[in-house]
């Protein structure tokens, strides 16, 4: 069995919804730093060599098999669930069509792709890179003289990547943090938008959105997940979008409208889907990714 070294950090069961329509399993890909624009192989597509591997560890991979065999069947699942009901011919605008288990799953699939994502990780390199000297002072304040080997440990925090990728990986599947921000985010009005026309959704390297709704700003780690006036988008398909609203937003009025379909048409609505599209390009690590070349060129 050959190793697991090349590991997505969006999952290519998302990113197959993405897929073009010329192949399955390719996907039309826009540089955000250079705007080249290119058809790409979906397996080669959001991945990282070693992005989770963890050398100290007996199996190496163990966290890449972690997130392969427990965490994308569950985002898959939900994201076909809400995909057969959302784009049914016959669905009828307004309809709720996700039930309380399945928002569970929903905000726990979003909150896994948001903290697993490469804007964490850079978030969280900053954060160790900027609070290692503080701890290296610290412990030798308490635990001075120090030997040879004590010190050479604690170079090895600086120096293997190990260590730091270690914290940030098991921070991800912190029970007690991962429990508030789900059920945080489960206060939220979840409203999922289908799009009736010809516009589309875009995704990206970072799909999950923390946006402003008032500055529309939509830079990572710029918007508190408690903020009023924080969205939450999650593009899911070229023509569904999850968005998931504060509960006193609109004085309360959307949570009526708590995880119910709403359509939007393409001719009316633009501006909408437009905001959508450009808080991708600004929230990404650097790609944008979508199922038609013309479409990504005008983003």
């Amino acid at each position: 069995m050959s190793e697991p070294k090349k590991q997505h950090y969006v999952p290519q069961l998302y990113l197959r919804n993405f897929s073009s329509e010329i192949n399955t399993e390719k996907i039309y890909v826009k540089s955000n730093r250079t705007s080249k624009i290119y058809l790409a192989n979906i397996s080669d597509t959001a991945a990282q060599r070693n992005f989770y591997t963890v050398n100290k560890y007996e199996d190496k991979y163990i966290w890449e098999k972690h997130f392969a065999s427990k965490i994308e069947p569950m985002l898959s699942t939900i994201t076909k669930t809400i995909r057969s009901k959302a784009e049914n011919a016959l669905i009828q605008n307004g309809t709720c069509i996700l039930s309380g288990e399945e928002k569970e799953k929903l905000a726990l699939s979003i909150m896994f792709q948001f903290l697993r994502g490469t804007n964490t990780r850079s978030y969280e390199k900053k954060l160790y890179n900027d609070n290692l000297p503080i701890a290296f002072a610290k412990a030798k304040e308490r635990f001075s003289p120090l030997n040879d080997e004590q010190i050479e440990k604690l170079k090895q925090f600086e120096n293997n990547d190990d260590y730091f990728k270690d914290i940030a990986i098991s921070t991800i599947f912190n029970e007690k943090s991962l429990v508030k921000y789900i059920n945080h985010l489960l206060t939220k009005s979840f409203l999922i938008y289908r799009i009736i026309g010809d516009e589309l959704f875009i995704t990206s390297d970072n799909p999950v959105v923390l946006l402003n709704s008032i500055t529309l700003e939509a830079t990572p780690f710029k918007n508190g997940l408690e903020n009023e006036s924080t969205v939450v988008l999650y593009p899911i398909s070229p023509k569904t979008l999850v968005a998931a609203y504060h509960p006193a937003k609109f004085f309360g009025a959307l949570k009526r409208m708590d995880c119910c379909i709403s359509f939007i048409e393409s001719k009316k609505e633009k501006s909408f889907i437009h905001t959508a599209n450009k808080a991708q390009k600004h929230s990404c690590d650097n790609y944008l990714y979508s199922n038609s070349k013309e479409y990504l060129s005008k983003v």
